[in-house]
């Protein structure tokens, strides 16, 4: 029954995409498990879950692995001969898009977060420390990938096809989070294709990094009491003017409003009752019932969809666990690498379908081979993930911490000399 089953089925059928989501989610947790049981350096590197910020430690892998998920099927549609694009299943593409929207709205909660917290305690930012944490973060990493995007490429077709400045510009493009543009490389069609095209979203988070000054003073006016209800109130009113106006973006671009929703969580979550609120069974519910619609709706762009997702980031936010499993040590920890999965795993998915594709495999793949070769691919983007954050990316958040501290404690022993 299964082997009769075509690949192409789980576009039409609601039960086989969601068969298929937990099978891919659930060999990550599995294989995640397994990699914290064999490993001592990875259980020593594991951030214990103490109800810091709800469940969000908890939702970031799932989110990473939702992107790999509908990327595994649009690539499948890819190399199959079609175009990289939406597909005709609500629940992919919100497996894409909102995944990428509630990304937004973590990073947008814990700055503002951040800034909040400087700013009721009377504390100055420490701005120069804060964008040396950001760069350590992101850099190390994302220049791995591009390095790796370049040799694919040249694997792919090794003559040299543009001069070395063009290409050296090219290459500066993709290094700089492809703020300048996202050229092919060497001429090479579609070279996003080999990382999915995901690093166009650490363009709009570097922006919003960017902006972070600008938001600081906001920010301190709308922590007075009655701040955040005025905030919520303001982006509810945006939300709805969208909705009733029938609009894709509604008033501000879209992912200003993907920011602006985790700005305004912070804001919620500093509030007592509105905290409470978020917390109670009776908001979980709603927000359950968001995220069932959401998986309904084909358009991920309109006022609806942002609403919908606002109110299950929220409910994260306020302790709902999915059961617990936001909890589980298995799932914090695909959190922790969750950087790590949504950059690498574009690359493995690459050359898996493309090396099946070129071997005339691809288009014998009926459903149940290809799940079985999805999974096979979590495993692998599971253990690289886990691989680079260990040796590669914790080490750089540790020394952009000692550089930091450093300076911290320049800035103390020089306050202690008397005038």
């Amino acid at each position: 029954m299964l082997h009769s089953l075509a690949v192409s089925d789980l576009e039409s059928s609601i039960v086989l995409a969601l068969a298929y989501v937990a099978i891919l989610l659930s060999t990550a947790v599995a294989t995640s498990a397994a990699v914290i049981g064999l490993s001592r350096t990875v259980r020593g590197e594991l951030t214990p879950q103490a109800n810091r910020d709800g469940c969000l430690d908890g939702l970031r892998g799932p989110l990473a692995l939702s992107v790999f998920t509908y990327h595994s099927f649009a690539a499948y549609v890819y190399f199959s001969g079609r175009e990289w694009a939406w597909t005709s299943s609500p629940l992919f593409n919100q497996l894409g898009q909102s995944s990428v929207a509630l990304f937004f709205m973590i990073t947008a909660y814990l700055f503002s977060k951040r800034l909040l917290g400087a700013s009721l305690s009377g504390r100055a930012v420490e701005w120069r420390g804060l964008y040396v944490s950001r760069i350590a973060r992101l850099t190390p990493l994302y220049a791995v990938v591009v390095c790796a995007v370049v040799i694919s490429v040249f694997s792919l077709d090794f003559t040299l096809h543009e001069p070395l400045l063009r290409l050296g510009h090219e290459l500066a493009s993709w290094l700089l989070f492809v703020i300048p543009g996202r050229p092919d490389i060497n001429r090479l069609p579609n070279t996003w294709t080999l990382i999915a095209g995901v690093n166009w979203t650490l363009e709009y988070e570097w922006y919003f990094y960017l902006a972070l000054p600008l938001l600081f003073w906001p920010l301190r006016l709308l922590s007075g009491p009655k701040g955040a209800r005025l905030a919520l109130g303001g982006f509810t009113t945006i939300l709805l003017i969208g909705v009733l106006r029938r609009r894709d973006i509604v008033l501000t671009p879209l992912y200003v409003l993907h920011f602006s929703a985790g700005i305004v969580a912070a804001l919620v979550y500093r509030d007592d009752v509105l905290r409470r609120v978020i917390a109670s069974p009776f908001f979980r519910a709603v927000a359950l019932l968001a995220l069932v619609l959401l998986g309904c709706r084909m358009n991920s762009h309109s006022a609806i969809a942002v609403a919908l997702t606002f109110m299950v980031f929220l409910a994260v936010l306020g302790g709902s666990s999915a059961g617990g499993v936001l909890r589980r040590p298995a799932v914090i920890w695909l959190g922790e690498i969750s950087y790590g999965i949504y950059l690498i795993h574009g690359m493995v998915i690459f050359w898996v379908l493309y090396s099946a594709r070129e071997t005339a495999v691809l288009a014998k793949l009926d459903l149940l081979t290809f799940t079985l070769v999805a999974a096979g691919m979590a495993v692998v983007i599971v253990i690289l993930a886990s691989v680079s954050f260990v040796y590669l990316e914790k080490p750089a958040m540790d020394w952009a911490k000692r550089v930091t501290l450093g300076w911290r404690n320049s800035r103390r022993d020089l306050a202690s000399v008397p005038s």
